[in-house]
């Protein structure tokens, strides 16, 4: 015990404030009638403490759902947004993490209204451990540890940082674009360790974290025009070290947006009546679905965890047990690779490489192998299995494929290549003259010959709002 320095206004007085002084301090989790027995050594505020029960109903998820197990969960996520099922699938690859050192950092890049936070809320109530920065606090400041000395006691304290707090756990980040000073972050990221030498103190502090963040484009929209570095503002150093960025775009659809208002309706409304659901809101197993292997490689993941118009009743599990199922995943399942994972990884990480060269100006390095084998040992761990399979892969082939394909898509719906990635988007006679050669060649395409007459052409301008003297 110590007093605090007396100041001028507290001086002559009896009164003093005390405080304990500590070096190291442990969280040990205490339990009402917990046996002896089967009481592990809880030291770790990141432990969670499985009941008998808790190993029945995990179990019991194995035995009665093993062939529809990822669609389940990925329909238990955030259940209230509709749609988004892939976006929703990187964000619990990454809660799950990989094995040694399985660092999955993702990055949400969207308009404002497509349901960034919903998403980042509903992954801070089910990680086993998340410290969630503040958006008013959302700086390399808050992040990083810091020095500074105590007004009243005058020693010099270390502040920790939500990137430090949230080791071996998840740190979320909303309006990521907003953080200053993001070299520090970056090297922060890349090396899992944050080094201080500072006023006499010199030591090493270990941050294996995973980071979710959102993100707005600059300007409250984004413009396919420009790279992604451009509509964030934020340097491919740092853009670079997240294995997953998915861009969320309010692309109008009359039908979607009836459905969301009505959906919105629902779930304000407060109650759920079975009567009242949509078809398409009900998931259970359908017999279409008994055959993963049959559907891997003839649906796509999205339409695979879409869930079914013939689908009777909805079937997600709870929060509370979701939140059981993936502690036990991180502390009991630890997947190794088969060698049909290995070499589906090479044919596809060789695949990416060939077929989009650069990812936002970037080229594709072995950053993302090491990518695609974390995600898919995180997949894996999904369905507590203990080998990577061919399967695993596939769907994380596929879910990098959704996030590269939507960054390098321009505004023709185009990949860009290494010469269009380090174009810069010029205005004038002759960027009319490209952007309508492009629709052109788009139109041509569909329609199936590249011959227009006048008229069409003026359609086509008119709709490329681009002026014809």
């Amino acid at each position: 015990m110590k007093i605090l320095l007396v100041n001028e206004k507290t001086k002559g007085s009896m009164m003093h404030n005390l405080y304990i002084d500590a070096n190291n301090i442990k969280k040990i989790l205490i339990f009402e009638n917990f046996s002896r027995d089967c009481h592990e050594n809880l030291t770790n505020p990141e432990d969670t403490y499985f009941s008998l029960t808790d190993f029945y109903k995990i179990k019991r998820i194995i035995d009665f759902q093993s062939d529809d197990l990822f669609k389940r969960i990925i329909n238990s996520f955030c259940p209230n947004v509709y749609g988004h099922e892939i976006v929703k699938a990187g964000i619990l690859l990454a809660v799950f993490g990989g094995i040694n050192n399985g660092v999955i950092n993702v990055l949400i890049v969207g308009d404002p209204g497509t349901d960034k936070t919903e998403l980042l809320d509903a992954a801070s109530k089910i990680a086993p451990h998340t410290v969630f920065t503040p958006i008013a606090q959302a700086n390399s400041s808050s992040l990083m540890p810091l020095l500074h000395y105590d007004k009243r006691s005058g020693d010099l304290i270390l502040e920790a940082g939500s990137f430090i707090m949230s080791n071996t756990g998840i740190c979320r980040i909303d309006d990521f674009e907003k953080i200053n000073q993001p070299n520090a972050l970056a090297e922060a990221i890349s090396r899992q360790t944050i080094s201080i030498c500072k006023a006499g103190v010199t030591c090493s502090l270990t941050a294996r974290t995973s980071i979710i963040a959102s993100a707005n484009p600059i300007g409250g929209h984004y413009n396919k025009t420009k790279l992604l570095s451009e509509n964030l503002k934020i340097g491919n150093d740092l853009l670079s070290n997240f294995d997953l960025i998915f861009l969320l775009l309010d692309i109008p659809d009359e039908e979607m947006d009836h459905y969301l208002s009505e959906r919105v309706m629902t779930v304000h409304s407060g109650v759920y009546p079975e009567d009242k659901l949509d078809k398409s809101q009900r998931y259970v197993p359908s017999t279409s679905d008994t055959n993963r292997n049959h559907l891997i490689g003839i649906m796509p993941l999205s339409k695979r965890l879409k869930v079914s118009t013939e689908d009777k009743n909805i079937n997600v599990l709870p929060i509370s047990l979701l939140q059981k199922y993936i502690a036990y995943a991180r502390k009991y399942v630890h997947p190794r690779l088969s060698q049909e994972a290995r070499k589906m990884i090479k044919i596809f990480f060789g695949n990416m490489g060939h077929k989009y060269q650069f990812v936002d100006g970037t080229p594709i390095t072995i950053r993302q192998l090491e990518t695609m084998i974390r995600l898919s040992q995180a997949r894996a761990r999904m369905e507590l299995r203990d080998v990577v399979i061919s399967e695993d892969v596939e769907d994380v082939a596929e879910i990098m494929e959704f996030c590269l394909f939507r960054i390098q898509k321009d505004e023709f719906g185009n990949i860009r290549t290494k010469a269009k990635a380090k174009t810069v988007v010029r205005s004038g006679k002759q960027a009319d003259v490209k952007r309508f050669l492009s629709e052109l060649q788009r139109f041509g395409n569909v329609k199936g010959s590249h011959v227009f007459n006048i008229q069409e052409m003026q359609q086509i301008a008119t709709v490329t709002r681009i002026l014809v003297q």
